[in-house]
């Protein structure tokens, strides 16, 4: 017999803005050096994710070949993603990556995935394997700048709030998304001070935080439940999970609407 967060599934759009695709040799890698996910196929992929309750899915891929982030690796990372959405359709929403501090080569390829391919979705811009101080170099402006004139979200993945702070002061119409953030229950605080500070960002609780008892709820009561957006980290953490934590969280139905799927299409776009 089907439990109540089972049925509640059912009644719900859900747009899991945080998903990783395979490079197009079929394998996921994940952030961590020799952590290596096979995928059956592109098919069995989706097939997860529908089961676990997602309508649609979001997200880059964020390890490149190598492990290095030159502008071939970037490149393929982009294309590796449009093939995927190729491969399965509009239940793939595809999302890019860009080469930190390139704009010369960075801003045509954005231009191009945005008015060629559709892109609406930027990120996460996976900080871990360069400086944190990347992100707030002269050239990453240049391609922010970008991203604002065409109003395309960038999901970033950085813990440093005074780098973000530098971001949103400089980049007021651009609606940036914190990706992993949040690294312990003590930190929350500041991160939601720094939301409602800013006015442009929002909040994407990593899995590690969402399965904490109360944060969702501490979360949605300090910044609001239009400044939360659901992610799951698929395939290197579970969307079913993440999912039963929104749900079992104590949120109302509008709230949790919000999160899984009007947040997301607002910030888009898409309908």
């Amino acid at each position: 017999m089907a439990n109540s967060l089972d049925l509640k599934v059912n009644t719900l759009e859900i747009i899991d803005s945080h998903i990783h695709p395979p490079l197009s040799n079929g394998r996921n890698f994940s952030s961590l050096p020799g952590d290596v996910m096979q995928i059956e196929s592109p098919q069995a992929y989706v097939d997860h994710l529908k089961q676990a309750g997602v309508t649609r899915c979001c997200g880059s891929v964020i390890r490149p070949p190598k492990g290095e982030y030159t502008l071939a690796s970037v490149a393929r990372m982009n294309q590796s993603a449009l093939e995927f959405h190729h491969k399965v359709g509009d239940f793939y929403i595809p999302a890019i990556q860009f080469k930190l501090g390139d704009p010369d080569n960075s801003c045509p390829e954005l231009e191009h995935y945005y008015h060629k391919e559709g892109v609406r979705w930027i990120g996460e811009i996976f900080s871990r394997s360069v400086s944190q101080k990347t992100l707030v170099s002269p050239g990453t402006f240049e391609i922010y700048g970008l991203a604002q004139r065409l109003k395309v979200p960038v999901s970033i993945h950085c813990t440093d709030k005074d780098i973000i702070w530098k971001i949103c002061r400089e980049f007021p119409r651009l609606n940036i998304v914190l990706s992993h953030s949040v690294k312990t229950p003590g930190d929350i605080g500041a991160w939601l001070q720094l939301i409602n500070d800013a006015g442009n960002l929002y909040l994407d609780l990593p899995p590690s935080m969402t399965s904490r008892y109360g944060l969702i709820k501490m979360a949605v009561e300090g910044i609001g439940s239009h400044k939360v957006i659901f992610g799951s980290g698929f395939p290197l953490r579970c969307s079913q999970s993440a999912i039963g934590s929104y749900l079992a969280a104590g949120l109302n139905d509008s709230q949790l609407e919000a999160i899984f799927s009007l947040n997301f299409k607002r910030l888009t776009g898409i309908t």
